[in-house]
């Protein structure tokens, strides 16, 4: 009797040890179910986010831009620049964002939104919508002009150049100690270095200056940085 009950009171042990086993274990599983699924949602929400910010940082990319010009007007923290096509844009600098240098003289320095006035040449990079670019760099530069004409005189004892350009009007070169002439040979067709003495009235000339600001010459005279020299043998027809 005592065995039997003792058998009785160890299989319904067993039992109910098993059951506990079997419901924890199911218990666990579904824990593992929901924690899994929920790992899942989040997976899946990163993964979405991630795909949203790399196509809106795709988007800002595509619409980089990079615009060169002088800048008309300063207010606030807004500057209206007057690009090459002649037309207006608006550049917003964002103080702690904006990175702006200064590369005169081939030399990079770092600068402050201060540090820009009316008229200076300056280029801007940034993502651009309509007319309006958000400043990611700005770089403040010396501005450098094509001007292209032939002699109609030279003046030898203070180094200067009459020259009627393609506009048909007449305009004052300087030549400085720093100006490289360079001459096209009608043989080679190549550029050799010449001195001032070599240039000839009826020569073509290329020539590129650097637009000063606030420059007390006259509006149509200006110092020459290259002059590329083609002489008028060349087209001379044989």
């Amino acid at each position: 009797m005592k065995k039997t009950l003792f058998i009785n009171i160890l299989i319904l042990s067993l039992f109910l040890l098993s059951y506990r086993v079997i419901a924890q274990s199911e218990e666990a599983a579904s824990a593992a179910d929901a924690s899994s699924s929920a790992t899942t949602q989040v997976d899946d929400t990163v993964k979405a986010f991630r795909e949203r910010t790399e196509k809106a940082l795709e988007a800002e990319r595509s619409n980089q831009q990079v615009l060169a010009g002088n800048v008309k007007s300063i207010k606030d923290n807004k500057i209206t620049l007057i690009a090459r096509d002649n037309e207006e844009y608006t550049i917003t600098i964002e103080k702690d964002l904006t990175l702006i240098y200064s590369l005169i003289n081939g030399v990079k320095k770092e600068k402050e939104f201060d540090d820009i006035v009316k008229d200076d040449y300056i280029v801007v990079t940034g993502p651009m919508i309509d007319k309006n670019v958000n400043a990611n760099s700005i770089y403040l530069e010396e501005q450098y002009i094509l001007q292209s004409g032939k002699v109609t005189d030279i003046n030898r004892e203070d180094f200067y150049l009459n020259i009627l350009n393609v506009d048909k009007e007449n305009d004052l070169v300087d030549i400085e100690i720093y100006t490289k002439i360079y001459l096209i040979n009608i043989k080679t067709l190549e550029s050799e270095r010449i001195g001032f003495s070599k240039i000839k009235v009826g020569d073509t000339i290329h020539i590129v200056y650097k637009k000063s600001i606030g420059d007390k010459k006259e509006e149509q005279r200006y110092s020459a940085t290259r002059i590329l020299v083609i002489p008028q043998e060349y087209f001379v027809k044989k």
